[in-house]
């Protein structure tokens, strides 16, 4: 059997993870994806995936000899060697890069700690989740405004600013967030749901570690 050309190191619980693998998924591309447990001791991870994550975290996408780390590195480094979900322009493209800066300083900022402090933690301090949730719902304003009219984020069509701002979203109920009050972002979950080869979270990351054998996903 052919191996697959990428392949990817994750979490199950990571929404980082996720997307890497989602934008995988929804372009048909054959990869691998590797499972670390990242709760463990950095030191106790599979060497080989000490030797390919630059910072010790996940995800890392491994291509073409290229080692990528970042979610939205590696969505911007798929999206130009693909062709696929980058925009068909410069002004699309750039647009693309300003809504991937946003995704990590303000969504993910406030929708991915809201969620890892109401999950992970053990009485996390009130004032802080306070300050999660202020900036998770100030940011769902802001991208629930700009889909008003809009079907995707850049344009007509799916992109990688969609991809990125959507991941930690479909888990918002672990986030305590309620996506009702946001019309526009519920419809537009809906239409990403609603795509060929969309899958959730839970059904494209595996919680089998590396060391036990990996999933090779084939179109």
């Amino acid at each position: 059997m052919e191996q697959p050309e990428y392949a990817v190191y994750g979490h199950h619980d990571s929404g980082h993870s996720y997307k890497v693998c989602l934008f995988l998924e929804l372009a048909r591309l054959r990869y691998q994806y590797r499972m670390i447990d990242v709760f463990a001791e950095p030191s106790s991870r599979p060497t080989e995936f000490r030797h390919v994550s630059r910072y010790g975290e996940v995800p890392v996408l491994v291509h073409d000899g290229l080692c990528i780390s970042q979610s939205n590195a590696i969505l911007s480094y798929l999206a130009e060697q693909t062709g696929s979900f980058g925009g068909t322009d410069r002004r699309s493209r750039a647009a693309i890069n300003e809504w991937l800066f946003w995704e990590m300083s303000r969504l993910n900022l406030g929708v991915a700690n809201l969620r890892f402090a109401l999950r992970f933690e053990t009485n996390p301090p009130s004032d802080v989740v306070s300050l999660y949730r202020r900036r998770a719902e100030d940011a769902l304003g802001r991208l629930n405004a700009h889909l008003e009219g809009a079907k995707f984020i850049v344009g007509s069509s799916l992109t990688i600013a969609d991809i990125s701002c959507s991941g930690y979203l479909f888990w918002a109920d672990q986030a305590k967030l309620d996506l009702s009050k946001y019309a526009n972002v519920a419809r537009w979950l809906a239409d990403i749901r609603r795509l060929d080869r969309w899958q959730p979270p839970e059904a494209i990351l595996t919680s089998i570690p590396a060391e036990a054998g990996a999933r090779a996903d084939a179109v």
